[in-house]
């Protein structure tokens, strides 16, 4: 992943603990589905949406701001590891 690509991952992670309800789990459960049986799987939040891609083994998060919206598409190993950052056992994400 780029450092342009890490960046805007940040802010929407950012965006995601300002929600303050959304814990890793709840991604990470609904998007292994998806991985774990070769077919696409999404998870949305009111302002954030995680999509899985199988056939780039891909992870697509797209934000909604007040300004406009966003897309980051990274490696599955990739988001995992960014999201990994921010976690403390099932912390919120």
């Amino acid at each position: 992943m780029s450092g342009a690509e890490a960046g805007r991952f940040q802010a929407m992670h950012i965006e995601l603990l300002q929600d303050g309800r959304t814990r890793f789990s709840q991604i990470a459960v609904p998007l292994s589905k998806g991985w774990d049986a070769g077919r696409k799987a999404s998870f949305e939040t009111n302002t954030l949406g995680f999509e899985y891609i199988p056939e780039n083994d891909e992870v697509a998060v797209y934000a909604t701001f007040n300004d406009g919206s966003d897309e980051v598409r990274m490696s599955r190993a990739d988001f995992l590891e960014e999201l990994s950052k921010h976690t403390g056992g099932d912390a919120k994400c």
